[in-house]
């Protein structure tokens, strides 16, 4: 079951990652205004391009901000909320919120570039319908995990609640046009959670061997770390990803 003082420490947690979430939005929302000019004109190749090579790109850029958040989220809670009658418990807690709310970030990316896909066939329905499933889900999990998780299995259970919604929306976008190539994004997603788990493993064990160090100074040094891991591991498509969206 779920112990006292949960609801606060979904909404610290919440708070934190709502933070990021935002730029997910700003950055999708931009993104959204080259793809409708491109469908408005019937280049669907180009749309369609622009869809996947975005998609990568943030998956790329927001990665190394989930691993940061999970590694470091007890060092984020407790510098932000950590003073007065905000005990070590209550950090405690809200960083395990924090952590599962970070699992979003990645899935949201998704979620949002093929939500705005459709939204630029005019069509609002789907996405709309993919984000119910997804509330479901949501409900369905967080009375599963919260009996076993606590307030980790109720932001989890956020987290897989936009997974699922991503998915849908990945689906139904390829109905648009058969231009749309989810076989590329599917080998890329494979290589992507390979090098994520590695990533995992490596920045864990590097915060674990600094634990004596200043909490800010861990977090960039978790963070840096894990930009670089992803610089070296996707440098090559990175430089090619930036070529085709220029030249887009």
């Amino acid at each position: 079951g779920l112990e006292a003082g949960t609801i606060t420490s979904l909404i610290y947690g919440a708070t934190l990652s709502n933070l990021i979430t935002a730029f997910i939005t700003a950055f999708c929302s931009m993104i959204f205004s080259y793809i409708t000019s491109e469908i408005s004109k019937h280049n669907y190749v180009i749309a369609s391009n622009i869809a996947n090579t975005s998609t990568k790109i943030l998956m790329i850029i927001f990665m190394p901000v989930t691993i940061t958040f999970i590694t470091c989220a007890y060092d984020i809670v407790s510098i932000i909320y950590g003073y007065g009658v905000f005990d070590n418990n209550a950090v405690l807690s809200a960083s395990f919120a924090l952590k599962g709310y970070a699992v979003m970030f990645v899935p949201m990316v998704i979620r949002e570039i093929f939500s705005r896909f459709q939204y630029a066939f005019k069509d609002t329905k789907r996405p709309m319908i993919n984000g119910s499933i997804g509330i479901i889900g949501n409900v369905i999990f967080s009375i599963i995990f919260c009996n076993f998780l606590g307030v980790s299995g109720v932001a989890l259970a956020t987290s897989l609640s936009i997974l699922i919604s991503a998915v849908l929306n990945m689906i139904s976008a390829k109905k648009k046009t058969s231009f749309l190539s989810l076989l590329q994004l599917k080998r890329f997603f494979v290589r992507f959670f390979l090098i994520s788990v590695c990533a995992v493993i490596i920045m864990m064990c590097v915060y674990d061997n600094m634990l004596e160090i200043n909490k800010l100074l861990r977090i960039i040094i978790v963070f840096a770390g894990c930009m670089l891991f992803y610089g070296i591991a996707f440098g090559k498509e990175i430089v090619i990803i930036l070529k085709n969206m220029k030249n887009h």
